[in-house]
């Protein structure tokens, strides 16, 4: 999967960033990243990152009764899975 993901990767432009979501029930997961590298001259080309989508809060936030609120919730783990947090990238 991680070679696959690395071609992905390489097949755009310099800088791309493959993402892979694997599930877990841990809330201690965090987001890994792996750098692709230019074999001749050492750059980094991409990067596989590697997110974790926590289960239990997905089911937590789906079954929620619909409001606004939850509506918000929703939308904003969406939006992390699919670009990551600020907090993560440091």
């Amino acid at each position: 999967m991680l070679y696959q993901l690395a071609v992905y990767a390489l097949s755009q432009p310099s800088g791309a960033e493959a993402i892979m979501l694997y599930p877990t029930i841990g809330g201690h997961a965090v987001e890994s990243r792996i750098g692709v590298f230019d074999a001749a001259t050492g750059g980094q080309r991409a990067q596989i990152v590697q997110r974790p989508v926590d289960l239990l809060k997905l089911q937590e936030l789906v079954s929620a009764r619909s409001s606004a609120t939850s509506q918000r919730a929703r939308n904003a783990y969406a939006e992390s899975l699919v670009f990551g947090n600020a907090a993560s990238r440091s």
